[in-house]
């Protein structure tokens, strides 16, 4: 059975490469949010929690979400691009641009409101994010039964 794809602004993108868009998009938001819920957790052990905390993990799904998304569109299809362009789009490729594209960011946004160790707190945290969204938007990839995920259809396998 041959994959569907979709015709967006002339560009054919087959529906295993929005399905791997979709889940690098919703991952890092979901990490966010069991990261700050298992601190919610922790402090029921000390306090009592009040709603506004689990109205807070919802903001913070949300926020996540957008920025996800955002550096998604912005940072991360291109560097998918460039990566098959170049072909070098790799398990260990991907990492690395998916580290970079979390760090950089952060860090530049965040120098100039926090001191050092926020900064690396912050672009630490994001960088992981980055990784885990590289991460899955190459598994999401190498799922298909005929391993393309080039954005354009052209047959280009992941490799580990």
């Amino acid at each position: 059975m041959p994959l569907l794809t979709s015709n967006v602004r002339g560009m054919k993108i087959k529906t295993t490469t929005l399905r791997a868009i979709f889940l690098a998009a919703i991952a890092p938001p979901i990490l966010t949010t069991l990261y700050f819920s298992v601190l919610v957790a922790i402090s029921w052990l000390d306090t009592n929690v009040k709603s506004e905390d689990l109205n807070t993990l919802f903001i913070i799904f949300v926020t996540a979400g957008v920025i996800t998304i955002a550096h998604l569109l912005f940072l991360g299809l291109p560097a998918v691009w460039l990566l098959h362009k170049l072909n070098i789009f790799s398990l260990y490729t991907i990492s690395i641009a998916g580290l970079l594209l979390g760090f950089l960011p952060a860090a530049i946004w965040s120098s100039s409101t926090v001191d050092l160790r926020g900064v690396i707190e912050v672009a630490g945290f994001c960088s992981i994010m980055g990784v885990a969204s590289a991460l899955v938007y190459w598994w999401a990839c190498s799922q298909t039964p005929n391993n393309s995920s080039n954005l354009t259809g052209a047959q280009n396998a992941p490799s580990s």
